[in-house]
């Protein structure tokens, strides 16, 4: 095509969209996903990553229409936007099970006014806000928590959960890893009984350390867990790990299934917890700093999981993977 010809259909199309007012790009402009459960067979919560010292949202609904649209929707909580109190770091969600309508989000760690925070939020039926139910501090893995400077202490990016026979709730948290404190990450087990309020988290003689898979260019510097998600269909857990030098980029992710949950223990009423012998790499996706695993939507035919990124500068990114080939 002649250069000036070209140039000229450009800028008519782009008058044209400008005109039109919406172009799906606009539809699709999401913030950066640091997490994400679902709420129906189409809908998302997802959480995002606000500092503390900044104003704006942490929670939202992103809507997969399943026509090449995605609409995100911010919801404004008071208890967790506003106030001196105000979440920070919102890094990973999950769905309560046996609940509507019910999560658990856990904010990265250490704040201003003390340990991070494992949220129960309840969402309305309306899906026009968010309450906090009740909140507990997240483990403490470092001899000193409120001491640490960017790059050391507790990071935590990852919580997933599944039901207990006698109605208690046990969780796995994941620490990233590749930092100061935490060379490796970590999954760090909890039980959780909503109807009494308490939550135990497991000491660091139970933690478990990752057998992250994949090809990375600095093979220290990765980050072993950026997610965590149940599957009940097989009784794994999915672990996304990443590798980021910056808010440019470049951005490297893998997701693999990091863990085994047996059969309940007679001595402790937990399911056991096992790292395969062998990680097997099930997917490796350059450009995107996935930081969100969840269940496939329904709108979208042969789709086998979900994932949600954080790509920093470049806003949030929200696909639909189809089943890994072994």
């Amino acid at each position: 095509m002649n250069l000036s010809l070209y140039r000229s259909s450009l800028a008519a199309a782009t008058l044209a969209t400008l005109a039109l007012g919406l172009s799906l790009a606009d539809k699709n402009e999401i913030p950066g996903i640091s997490g994400m459960a679902p709420i129906s067979g189409s809908s998302y919560l997802i959480v995002q990553d606000t500092k503390a010292e900044k104003g704006g949202n942490r929670v939202g609904i992103l809507e997969v229409l399943g026509d090449g649209t995605n609409v995100y929707s911010a919801l404004k909580v008071k208890s967790l936007d506003k106030g001196e109190d105000r979440a920070s770091d919102l890094e990973a969600i999950h769905r309560i099970p046996g609940r509507t309508n019910e999560y658990l989000a856990a904010e990265s760690g250490r704040r201003a006014n003390g340990p991070g925070r494992l949220f129960h939020l309840a969402l309305d039926e309306d899906l026009s806000g968010v309450d906090v139910v009740q909140s507990w501090p997240l483990p403490t893995r470092v001899a000193d928590p409120m001491a640490w400077d960017l790059g050391d202490g507790d990071n935590y990016e990852g919580v997933t959960c599944w039901a207990l026979a006698d109605g208690r709730i046990q969780l796995v948290l994941g620490e990233r890893g590749g930092s100061n404190s935490h060379k490796r990450g970590a999954l760090i087990s909890g039980v959780l009984d909503l109807k009494a309020g308490a939550l135990q988290w497991l000491p660091a003689a139970h933690d478990l350390t990752p057998k992250t898979p994949g090809k990375w260019i600095d093979p220290n510097g990765q980050r072993d867990i950026a997610d965590l998600w149940y599957d009940e269909r097989d009784d794994s857990i999915w672990c996304a790990a990443s590798e980021d030098p910056g808010d440019q980029g470049p951005f490297r992710s893998v997701m693999w299934q990091v863990a085994i949950v047996g059969q309940q223990d007679d001595t402790t009423g937990l399911r056991t917890l096992s790292i395969p012998e062998t990680s097997v790499c099930s997917y490796t996706i350059d450009g995107h700093k996935i930081e969100a695993i969840s269940a496939a939507p329904l709108t979208i035919h042969h789709a086998y999981l979900s994932f949600g990124a954080e790509d920093e500068d470049f806003g949030g990114t929200w696909r639909s993977l189809y089943a890994p080939v072994r």
